[in-house]
């Protein structure tokens, strides 16, 4: 697992994650590598050095982005990434509210003894750049 906080300029992340490559084809040659980027423009990114440096995404490389921003499908090669259900989770959200505002609204509300927890499951998108 590689942690980093990076600059906001895509020369600095290019520079960053070129490196980040460099060192894992190194410790990794001959096997598959999965790499799980934070978010799908990094992952795009990632892309870009793969074929610019081998003509092609390798096939040794599988890559998968987050947030299934318009980026993961506008791609040159589409990106596979991991997708919140953002209108479920507002809906969930807002029903939440709606509920607790209610409770209020009655002669001896009752409040919550502890935090509501709702699940919403995230949804992988298989695009290309997994699907070998």
């Amino acid at each position: 697992m590689i942690l980093k906080e990076m600059e906001d300029t895509y020369e600095s992340t290019s520079r960053y994650l070129s490196d980040v490559l460099e060192n894992i084809a190194a410790k990794y040659q001959g096997l598959k590598k999965g790499l799980f980027v934070s978010n799908d423009t990094h992952a795009n990114v990632l892309v870009n050095l793969l074929v610019r440096k081998h003509g092609k995404l390798p096939d040794d490389f599988l890559l998968v982005g987050f947030d299934n921003s318009p980026i993961s499908r506008e791609a040159v090669i589409p990106i596979s990434t991991v997708g919140q259900q953002v209108d479920k989770i507002a809906s969930e959200a807002v029903s939440l509210l709606v509920e607790q505002m209610n409770e209020r609204k009655k002669r001896r509300p009752i409040p919550l003894e502890a935090p509501i927890h709702k699940v919403i499951p995230p949804i992988l998108f298989r695009r290309e750049t997994t699907e070998r």
